[in-house]
């Protein structure tokens, strides 16, 4: 006899998705301002999920339909390649069923309109003067409490999640480097900002493993496992805490903060994509490049580590504008330093040879589409309808260019909110699930929704004795 009150059993999206909402609106909803821009925010947060749904459940039928395995998988295949070779089964199984492929596409479309709401919102913010603080229905020690259980749940949930094949991709990748493998499959290929994130935690993996990971490949999957769940896990953190330390240095509230990050750890797209480790990279990065913005050095290095991911290139320009006055070079010298830099120890660490070649093909796969990443995609866009992206990719080119002229003195309010228009930009052209990317905009949708007046915060001039202090009021 089994005792099920130590079972554990997680809650399903939709139904997280209810309860997150009324536990939102209980704790952030303002009631004697029932038509205020905060409401409306909050509420708009879980505007995503209906469309995060319909292709989250086309992916669990990929996984789940009993075609999706091939006829022709060797019973020796174990892992990473067992799961790229069923990928390119399951998607063309997809192809085969209109019902599936209508669900596809609403949720695309849905993710669509969802984003073009928020570019709007985050332009519209630009022009918003008046910001009062407005404080959530729940004592501070009730934010920290709920905090805590919420992030315990969440990595509950990391440690007994199947893990998706792109993570597992990238830590085959990470062990095989430090293995000294310059060979790798050519079907295996993983973001190298994955793999260079999961770098330290599978270093501490195989200190502690040892030999016993080439011993059987039971042990290879185990050690992969480990540092998938590890990566999560301090990706998650890095965000939580991200967002606390910037409600509290730069919007002169520790309340504001805390409520940002028990906020990110209430709204759907969290728990639902909690085990994809490329959605949080970028976020993670760029957040403490926020945090650290008035040490231009620290903010250089942390964006240029972040241009691995490639799309964090395209906040450069934006980033230079806003250091203009102060700081411009050091930013500039110290982002392609760290960029150079990492460059270099792909050359000469013998263990890193084939990274340049794993990067190129990543990059290949996320900007390009061929008819060979047609058929293991299962976004949006294919290579039929790809041509209706080139408009899409020009206007965010000019958008980009833009950003460093418009406006001529950027605040750190207009550097927030113009980070998450393009990163919300991208999701339009993006080729492998271009929309689904919610965790690279929604811990910036938080700051912008819950930032108090920024009028006064520049760059700080090149004299740090100089440097105004942001204001307390609001």
């Amino acid at each position: 006899m089994t005792w099920d009150f130590l079972k554990f059993q997680e809650i399903d999206s939709a139904t997280w998705f209810y309860l997150s909402l009324l536990l939102s609106v209980a704790i952030f909803f303002r009631f004697r301002r029932f038509f205020s821009l905060r409401n409306w925010d909050v509420i708009t947060l879980f505007l995503m999920t209906p469309g995060l749904l319909a292709t989250n459940k086309v992916e669990s039928f990929l996984k789940l339909h009993p075609a999706v395995k091939p006829a022709g998988i060797e019973t020796e295949l174990v892992g990473v390649e067992q799961q790229v070779k069923q990928d390119a089964s399951s998607v063309a199984v997809l192809a085969q069923s209109p019902d599936w492929q209508q669900l596809k596409q609403f949720g695309y479309l849905w993710l669509f309109a969802g984003t073009a709401y928020f570019v709007v919102r985050c332009l519209a913010d630009l022009i918003i003067v008046r910001r009062p603080r407005l404080e959530q229905n729940l004592s501070t020690g009730g934010v920290v409490f709920l905090m805590v259980c919420l992030f315990s749940y969440l990595i509950v949930s990391i440690l007994t999640r199947e893990l998706d094949a792109g993570s597992r991709r990238g830590a085959h990748v990470a062990l095989s480097l430090l293995e000294g493998e310059t060979k790798l499959p050519p079907d295996i290929v993983a973001d190298p900002a994955t793999v260079l994130f999961m770098l330290p935690s599978a270093a501490v993996e195989r200190g502690f493993a040892g030999t016993a990971i080439q011993s059987a490949p039971n042990s290879q999957l185990l050690a992969e496992e480990n540092i998938i769940r590890s990566a999560l896990i301090i990706g998650h953190l890095l965000i939580i805490s991200a967002l606390v330390v910037c409600g509290w240095k730069h919007y002169q509230s520790i309340t504001t903060g805390l409520a940002m990050a028990l906020l990110y750890l209430m709204i759907p797209v969290t728990f639902m994509h909690a085990i994809k480790l490329d959605h949080l990279i970028p976020t993670a990065l760029l957040l403490w490049s926020i945090v650290f913005y008035r040490q231009s050095i620290v903010s250089g290095s942390l964006m240029g580590f972040a241009s691995v991911s490639f799309f964090p290139l395209f906040l450069i320009p934006l980033w230079l504008s806003f250091y203009r006055k102060g700081g411009f070079k050091r930013y500039l010298t110290f982002f392609f330093g760290v960029t150079i830099l990492l460059w270099l120890m792909v050359y000469f660490v013998p263990s890193l040879a084939s990274f340049g070649e794993l990067w190129s093909t990543s990059l290949s796969s996320k900007v390009l589409i061929s008819q060979e990443t047609a058929q293991k995609s299962v976004g949006f866009w294919t290579e039929a309808t790809q041509i209706y992206r080139l408009p899409i990719a020009i206007v965010f080119g000019i958008v980009v260019v833009g950003s460093f002229f418009i406006p001529r003195e950027k605040t750190l309010a207009d550097l927030i909110s113009i980070s998450a228009t393009l990163f919300l930009l991208v999701q339009f052209w993006y080729a492998d699930r271009g929309g689904t990317y919610l965790h690279w905009y929604m811990p910036l949708l938080l700051l912008v929704f819950f930032r108090p007046n920024l009028s006064e915060t520049f760059a700080p001039p090149p004299n740090p004795a100089s440097s105004p202090t942001p204001p307390t009021t609001i």
